[in-house]
């Protein structure tokens, strides 16, 4: 009965210790995944204002507001830039939530800016506002 005893202790041990793999089984890598056909992502062409097809951080910002919350942004030399503004709400019966609002724009493949606001909270990621639908 001890080794018994024994024998399941050290399988427990074992199961504990083996290497995770994702849930889906797929090696993790650095690439940005394809869309569901399998076309290439594609690629975003600068701003033709832009002289060169290096795109720097031209302003940042962030602030601590306190209990867990912050505001951060950037813009970047080609117009494009990012907003967020962190903090935590009682939602009820689920107690203290993330909320994250904010707004991003970036250029299309046209070369249009686009702008996105969005806010995600105890209902999820919601889209508030997309100038491209």
């Amino acid at each position: 009965m001890k080794y018994l005893v024994i024998l399941a202790f050290v399988g427990v041990v074992v199961a504990q210790n083996r290497p995770q793999r994702p849930f889906d089984n797929r090696p993790f890598d650095n690439r940005p995944p394809s869309p569901p056909d399998n076309r290439p992502l594609p690629r975003i062409q600068p701003n033709s204002n832009q002289k060169s097809s290096e795109v720097t951080i031209v302003k940042q910002y962030f602030e601590d507001t306190g209990n867990g919350g912050s505001t951060w942004g950037y813009q970047n030399s080609d117009g494009s830039e990012r907003h967020e503004k962190t903090y935590f709400k009682d939602a009820g019966a689920l107690g203290m939530v993330l909320v994250q609002e904010g707004f991003y724009t970036n250029y299309d493949n046209d070369g249009k800016l686009i702008k996105v606001k969005y806010l995600a909270d105890e209902n999820g990621f919601q889209i508030l506002e997309d100038n491209r639908i």
